[in-house]
């Protein structure tokens, strides 16, 4: 499969060896859109058969069996065959039957402009068949995507349409798919002379395929698409729906926009925070929004929403929520509105695991098995388990999904007991995400002290913003405690009370939260929303040391600029703040450096994330050029790696001229101290002559048969080589 590959190569299985009986393989390609397929066929031998009833390579013009077949080959060919598709889809089938056979064929692509079809992004416009208004070519399959502004929806409608009738419009055709791909659902079907009704996708893309059979052509079509309000979203993240009445899209005859938000995961909920809010008063002669618990007006509403005051954050129980803007021709009011929303990933996590586990035994598992994947059916596979080893414990996030089966053997056992509990101890990492006290949005009655530890990438700091608290009477009485540093040591950035706290930004890489609830009867809860973002430096008197970038070149050679000495700005008296300072030492490629610290003292953090030194070192290297040479000085125990690489077309001639790799005593084998060359670019290619070399005497070495060559060198003793 190619997908989206402006070129490739493929094969029959084993080429040039000649390939198995009974053989069906497909190769499914595609290329950007607006191109199409040129396929290379540059050798072939088959079984010979009249009609290619045995073996044959099929090559169509689209993307499956159902596209026109522009050529079938079977026996062999002369000279390359060059094919070139209509769209930007070719199918290929290579079969073979039970008998005779050949060596197969290979085969190549390159993308080349298209004949028809291609991408429409654009506010609004139109599209037609190849030639219109005069009649299209035979035997075409063209596909045109179509793409408006994200969060509206496609509405296309026929202006003329003349496609060659046929039963069940099953040989030329216009059929339209809700979504990007032929696997997106089917909205129309047709063909004949009479204009189809519009269609109107669900989200903000849609896919038309025109396909004629290659015996009869008609004049073809012209339609025009424009962008409705409202979309069909299905996420496990966030995003914004963005209204503004006057903007590029159109309302549908109801004169409501509705958008349906629908999670990844059945088990999720949905918040909803509006940034801006200007919809006209309260009254219900004007707009207005509904929000529903579900996926159409049937379902329970939550809230009806006007005029100019954004609500507090709305979760939603649900995995699906529907939000639907009204809008009323009695008012002059401009209606505007900015919603953020997101599944909620609360940032806690489930620990879970087996007391008792005994089921009968079984290859891979197929018999009598458990199953446990996160969140549901089609989540991540944790691990299928039988037998009678317990398995390991699993920590994962909010959903644990299990399935027990048994199988109709006669054979069973004892089964399995298991219990799970709710996670005290979070660890988190990303960009940004959204944390949620235990069982949120309802209010935690019960003990216990959780914690989520948040760390994003270094040199990097975590904005802290409280959407939801609830406390008891509003008190800060520390049952929400956001602490600036990587445990409760720290310094504290938030303490989480009423009215909400102002959104915060921490001084590192790591906060530490804990969440405690003292009120039993009453509970407690909070939602916040975390995000990496840039470090905030503040300004400083100390001036960085103008010398702090620093590059040494070493000769390498005894005696004569072979070390370097350096400090730290301010040795011994004190570095400053926010410095970076950089030291690049540099040798020539066949030798390796040695850093030696006579000195540290650095401020000490968790995984050194406040001052730390980084240490970057290569032993060897990659060496090119036609000739070189490769050194060992003697300097003690190290393991240096080289890759050689010269001009294509040429191979590599290893002549040592000096050879000392000791033996050490009671040893008979190349085991400490030794070459070892292998036959290509890399530490799994084969030995080149007996691959390991060690002794006194300079060895004797074959010339390589590529032009890389992978060169090690180990010295795991102490005495001079």
């Amino acid at each position: 499969m190619f997908i989206d590959k402006p070129s490739g190569e493929f094969k029959s299985p084993g080429y040039p060896i000649p390939y198995n009986h009974s053989l069906t393989c497909e190769w499914y390609i595609t290329v950007e859109s607006r191109k199409s397929v040129q396929i290379t066929i540059k050798d072939l031998e088959l079984e010979i058969a009249g009609d290619c009833l045995a073996d044959s390579l099929i090559v169509y013009s689209g993307p499956d069996d159902t596209a026109p077949m522009i050529t079938r080959l079977c026996s062999s060919i002369s000279q390359p065959s060059v094919l070139t598709t209509s769209g930007n889809y070719a199918f290929v089938r290579f079969q073979s039957d039970e008998t005779s056979h050949g060596k197969g064929f290979i085969a190549s692509f390159i993308t080349v402009d298209s004949r028809c079809g291609g991408t429409f992004v654009a506010e609004s416009g139109s599209i037609h068949s190849i030639n219109y208004p005069q009649n299209y070519d035979l035997r075409v399959d063209c596909m045109y995507f179509i793409k408006v502004e994200k969060d509206r929806r496609v509405n296309l409608t026929f202006e003329d349409f003349d496609i060659v009738n046929s039963e069940n419009c099953s040989s030329s055709y216009v059929k339209v798919y809700d979504g990007n791909s032929l696997d997106s659902p089917l909205l129309l079907t047709h063909c004949g002379n009479k204009l189809p009704n519009s269609v109107v996708s669900s989200n903000n893309e849609m896919l038309l395929r025109m396909k004629s059979d290659g015996f009869y052509a008609a004049k073809g079509f012209l339609a025009s698409y424009k962008p409705l309000c409202g979309a069909n979203i299905v996420t496990s993240g966030r995003g914004t729906i963005n209204y503004a009445e006057g903007s590029h899209f159109h309302i549908d005859d109801s004169d409501n926009c509705s958008w349906i938000i629908r999670a990844s995961e059945l088990n999720a909920k949905i918040t909803l925070h509006f940034v801006v809010l200007s919809i006209g008063s309260s009254s219900s002669e004007t707009n207005s929004i509904d929000i529903y618990a579900g996926d159409d007006v049937t379902s329970p509403l939550i809230t009806s929403i006007s005029g100019h005051v954004a609500p507090p954050t709305i979760t939603v129980s649900s995995s699906v929520v529907l939000v639907v803007y009204k809008q009323s021709y009695s008012t002059d009011i401009f209606g505007q509105f900015v919603l953020d929303y997101s599944v909620l990933d609360s940032g806690n996590s489930v620990n879970f695991g087996f007391l008792q586990f005994n089921l009968p035994f079984s290859q891979a598992c197929n018999e009598d098995y458990v199953e446990i994947r996160e969140g549901d059916s089609g989540g991540k596979l944790l691990g299928i388990f039988c037998g009678n080893t317990l398995p390991q414990n699993i920590s994962v996030g909010e959903h644990v999904w299990l399935k027990f089966k048994s199988s109709e053997d006669e054979q069973t056992a004892l089964g399995f007991s298991a219990a799970y509990s709710l996670a005290y101890d979070n660890e988190i990492t990303g960009t940004k995400g959204v944390i949620a006290s235990p069982l949120y949005p309802l209010k935690y009655k019960n003990n216990g002290l959780f914690t989520w530890r948040v760390t994003v990438k270094l040199r990097q700091a975590i904005k802290v913003s409280f959407n939801d608290v609830y406390v008891l009477d509003g008190e800060c009485n520390s049952e929400i405690v956001v602490y600036d540093g990587y445990d409760s040591s720290a310094q504290i950035l938030i303490e989480a009370c009423l009215p909400l706290p102002e959104p915060k930004i921490s001084s590192s890489n790591v906060i530490f939260i804990e969440f405690q609830n003292y009120h039993r009867m009453f509970g407690t809860s909070f939602l916040l929303d975390w995000e990496e973002v840039s470090k905030v430096i503040p300004e400083t008197t100390i001036k960085k040391d103008v010398s702090c970038v620093t590059r040494v070149e070493l000769s390498g050679v005894r005696g004569n600029n072979n070390s370097y000495d350096f400090t730290s700005p301010g040795f011994p008296n004190g570095y400053g703040h926010n410095l970076h300072c950089t030291w690049i030492i540099e040798t020539v490629p066949q030798n390796h450096l040695s850093l030696n610290f006579k000195v540290l003292d650095l401020e000490k953090s968790w995984q050194c994330h406040a001052d730390y030194i980084s240490v970057y070192t290569v032993c060897g290297g990659s060496v090119t050029g036609p000739v070189g040479v490769l050194t060992n000085n003697g300097w003690g125990i190290m393991v240096c790696k080289w890759y050689i690489t010269v001009r294509l077309g040429h191979t590599i001639n290893v002549t040592f001229t000096n050879f000392n790799m000791p033996i050490p005593p009671g040893e008979v084998t190349c085991k400490r101290n030794y070459v070892l060359l292998r036959n290509g670019g890399s530490e799994t290619s084969p030995f080149l002559g007996v691959g390991k070399y060690c002794g006194t005497t300079p060895p004797m070495v074959p010339i390589s048969t590529s032009n890389k060559l992978y060169v090690e060198v180990v010295v795991e003793t102490s005495q001079q080589v």
